[in-house]
């Protein structure tokens, strides 16, 4: 679940800049607010990169390991 969230913010982010660097040059405002949405992306880039990087040190199908054996059942 946290995985997941993770991404989500991340990809959240780049939308974000997407929208305030596509919505800039629609407008013809100045180049700083276009700027701004870049920093933004690349924000969303280095935060969707960390959570992709961790995800991969997940195991998702895999049990914790029994510490010590179980006695047989029926004993």
């Amino acid at each position: 679940m946290d995985t997941v969230l993770s991404l989500l913010i991340s990809d959240g982010i780049i939308a974000f800049g997407v929208w305030v660097v596509a919505g800039t040059i629609a407008a013809g405002w100045p180049l700083a607010w276009t700027l701004m949405g870049l920093l933004t992306v690349i924000v969303g880039l280095i935060s969707l990169y960390g959570s992709v990087r961790e995800a991969k040190n997940v195991n998702f199908l895999t049990a914790p390991l029994p510490l010590s054996p179980s006695p047989p059942l029926g004993q």
